[in-house]
């Protein structure tokens, strides 16, 4: 074939090429549209799915099982299987003597990977008892705001991205426990975002107490399972709760089955944050 028939080939097809190159970009255009226009809904859908958390409130008794074994390890194994974003822990020892000089917290975050946020209470034995929480985010910002008891109390408040949480170990006074719902009430009432609460209470479900958060707040993690003592539970009084109107809804909730680790025993509930 001689290169001018070649040339007169070209040309006779070219139209029909770009009319097919026309045609294959405009579909290209169209999908990519299309991707573009759909990527909203699915965006929505990650969001949907990110808010939804799980927290789990553990009074640990500084880590002595009921077994008379200091056993710190297995805490943390017990958490780790709950795999919570946050989690609410009374009861822990910082650099204390009876703990061997120990950072508990410190050292559940490490074997968990998890953010650590103290909160001490009292000094003792050389060092400090407190509360403590550990999250997957760490916070925004820390509060610690006392408590009224002849022990002192704290309401540790951490503040995340999607809501606020609050730790606390409430004083065996019932007084000084009513003292402490005005200021929880008053700092859950400030908050900007969803705002959670958990710890061990001391107080039992038909209490004063308890009884009075409810105008205000939803427990979210259930009330007639028993936590305490552990080896034989017959009282409920570790909680978890929500305040009202503030977009929380609890999923699903329970009370982890552990008779020896601690002499409470943890509880979770999984909650759904609106926005």
């Amino acid at each position: 074939m001689k290169h001018t028939d070649i040339l007169l080939l070209n040309n006779q097809y070219k139209p029909h090429m770009k009319q097919h190159f026309f045609s294959s970009l405009s579909l290209l255009t169209a999908a990519v549209m299309a991707l573009i226009f759909s990527l909203p809904t699915a965006a929505q859908k990650t969001t949907d799915t990110s808010s939804r958390i799980k927290v789990v409130s553990y009074n640990i008794h500084h880590g002595a099982g009921v077994d008379g074994q200091l056993d710190l390890g297995r805490i943390g194994r017990l958490i780790a299987e709950q795999q919570a974003d946050v989690v609410a822990i009374q009861e822990l020892d910082s650099a204390t003597q009876r703990t061997g000089g120990v950072y508990q917290l410190g050292v559940l975050a490490d074997q968990l990977q998890l953010h650590a946020t103290y909160g001490k209470t009292i000094d003792f034995q050389g060092g400090g008892y407190g509360i403590g929480i550990l999250s997957k985010e760490k916070p925004l910002s820390v509060k610690r705001i006392a408590l009224p008891g002849k022990e002192p109390r704290m309401l540790l408040v951490c503040e995340f991205d999607r809501y606020i949480f609050g730790c606390t170990h409430l004083s065996l006074q019932a007084d000084n426990r009513m003292k402490a719902l005005d200021i929880l009430k008053a700092e859950a009432q400030r908050a900007h975002k969803p705002f959670i609460v958990a710890g061990d209470w001391n107080a039992k479900p038909d209490s004063k107490f308890i009884t009075s958060l409810k105008k205000d707040f939803r427990i979210v993690s259930g009330e007639k399972q028993p936590t305490y003592p552990a080896v034989l539970p017959n009282e409920r009084i570790d909680y978890i709760a929500a305040l009202k109107h503030g977009g929380v809804v609890s999923q699903s909730h329970g009370v982890i089955d552990e008779p020896t680790a601690s002499d409470h025993r943890p509880i979770w509930a999984v909650l759904q944050l609106k926005k």
